[in-house]
């Protein structure tokens, strides 16, 4: 009989938390028997019905500091008999290890997918998540990350001292194992002469939608040739006044969600980037995979993201006139560094096999030292 694995996860939506999780779970088909508790009751029914495939155990369930939840999530851990709790939600993820503790689960996780919190500070919050992260260092018997910068950020280095953590790189589906391909230019009537810039992800201040934004206008409005794909949720009803005021409704294309994401990057010739902060992003880890040319900001994250030898390449993200110069560069053919590189470097470090084993391993292993 496989071992019970609890993934704690905030909600079934479409973001790096969850992609990942469903991603290394169909990795790791049949290996493990997982359950995953969703602490908020939000989800895509779409996303969420791809984790039923697996035969997931899905279960909402909210984790806070009444008796009620308390009981009801020691009770889960016990008469499922889990092994291992993965909690993703990285400081608030002290209350669920701390019960865990309590119910003897040997292995507790916390798995860190930011390097900063996504939060106006205030003295509460604040306070709140000290809390939070006391009981991390108390209760946890491993801290995981995907970048070091989290590590930064969250603790200091007298607390992580003698505590077991540890850096674990995404795990990305290589290019040539996808087999449905689209032709996206065809699909949103754009010319094949056409110079694309590229964005993939959310609309949040974190991704520095309105450089991206105003470098869109700035470029089309000179140049008609100029195409923005700028793909992710919430992007269109954020952005879509400025296309219309500025009659951009044929330059700058904003489809939502997208779900071929390689077919996507297959179409631009260049990947836009500009974040104030990231955990490990997927969609420039595909883009690089993909031998897209990026353009993109030079936050910690990001240079611990991509290959050495592109980090001379990476922009203030409030750099606006850098950016278009080497969009600029990039459509005249000057690329800083070498695209197949860093592509074949990209595959090797990103491999979803190298990663989400190591991954399984840590599930597994009791061994802290």
């Amino acid at each position: 009989m496989s071992h019970k694995i609890l993934f704690i996860i905030t909600s079934f939506h479409q973001g790096g938390i969850e992609t990942y999780l469903l991603r290394f779970l169909t990795h790791m088909k049949g290996n493990i028997t997982p359950i995953v508790l969703c602490n908020k009751n939000k989800f895509d029914t779409e996303f969420l019905n791809k984790f039923k495939i697996y035969n997931v155990k899905i279960v909402f369930l909210p984790i806070n500091f009444s008796l009620s939840s308390i009981f009801r999530f020691y009770k889960l851990l016990k008469t499922e008999k889990i092994i291992t709790v993965c909690d993703f939600r990285g400081d608030f993820s002290g209350l669920s290890l701390m019960i865990s503790w309590a119910a003897k689960i040997k292995n507790r996780i916390v798995f860190y997918r930011e390097s900063v919190h996504q939060f106006e500070p205030s003295f509460l919050k604040n306070t709140y998540v000290k809390l939070f992260n006391y009981l991390i260092i108390k209760f946890s018997t491993k801290i995981l990350s995907n970048s070091s910068e989290a590590f930064k950020s969250f603790f200091n280095s007298s607390t992580l001292k003698g505590k077991y953590h540890r850096v674990l790189r995404n795990g990305v589906y290589n290019k040539n194992e996808i087999t449905k391909k689209i032709n996206i230019r065809s699909f949103y009537d754009i010319p094949a002469n056409a110079f694309v810039v590229g964005h993939i992800g959310r609309y949040t201040p974190a991704k520095n939608h309105d450089l991206i934004v105003a470098l869109a206008k700035k470029i089309c409005l000179k140049d008609n040739n100029y195409y923005f794909l700028l793909c992710g949720a919430d992007v269109k009803k954020n952005i879509y006044d400025d296309i219309i005021k500025y009659n951009l409704e044929k330059n700058i294309i904003v489809p939502g969600l997208c779900k071929n994401i390689y077919s996507h990057l297959d179409a631009m010739d260049v990947f836009l980037f500009p974040s104030y902060n990231e955990g490990q992003p997927n969609a420039l880890i595909e883009a690089m995979i993909s031998g897209v040319p990026v353009v993109a900001s030079n936050i910690p994250s990001i240079k611990e993201t991509v290959a050495k030898e592109m980090e001379s390449s990476l922009l203030n993200p409030d750099a606006m006139g850098n950016f278009l110069k080497q969009i600029e560069n990039i459509k005249n053919g000057d690329i800083i560094y070498d695209i197949e590189k860093v592509k074949i470097w990209a595959q090797d470090t990103y491999s979803q096999n190298k990663q989400f084993n190591e991954f399984y391993k840590e599930l597994f292993n009791t061994n802290y030292s």
